[in-house]
């Protein structure tokens, strides 16, 4: 990773530092009728929080799935999306693993895998807006079978995605 990209980034592991806005995240979250939500992307953009994760619903509770939420500036959830359900419903996806937030072109979008099955998976990216376009495959011919957790940026005007440094 190049040196310019260290200046805007920062990770911080949520279990072991706590602020005002974790803290309202966490009670946004909590209050989701959701169970054991795990692996999230979180995001502002355009004065909105966006965060997508996976959980366990309290309704089915054997089943994980792909959720967003889109919180406005009172910090009320405006959107709540089951991904897996929706890209499911909608376009035949039968599964959402992984989704992670990324801002392109001054754009927001989602990218999300097909989980792990021995033909392999599929990586898709989306882009997230009031009517939840078809997300595209991405096609990689040196891709190893199984694949997950892209993350796709934009350099020059080209999409491009880091899986491993």
């Amino acid at each position: 990773m190049s040196h310019s990209f260290h200046k805007y980034m920062k990770i911080i592991r949520l279990k072991n530092f706590s602020n005002l806005k974790t803290k309202s995240l966490t009670s946004i979250l909590n209050n989701l009728n959701l169970e054991n939500i795990f692996n999230p992307s979180y995001t502002e953009f355009n004065n909105f929080k966006y965060v997508s994760f996976r959980a366990i619903s309290k309704i089915a509770a054997s089943l994980i799935e792909s959720h967003i939420i889109i919180i406005d500036q009172n910090d009320q959830v405006i959107i709540h999306n089951n991904l897996s359900k929706l890209y499911f419903e909608k376009y035949g996806i039968k599964k959402v693993n992984d989704p992670k937030i990324c801002i392109l072109n001054k754009l927001i979008f989602l990218s999300f895998n097909t989980g792990s099955k021995r033909d392999g998976n599929n990586i898709y990216l989306a882009e997230l807006n009031k009517d939840m376009p078809k997300p595209k495959k991405c096609t990689y011919e040196k891709r190893m079978l199984i694949e997950k957790n892209w993350g796709f940026y934009t350099f020059n005007n080209k999409l491009f995605a880091l899986y491993s440094l």
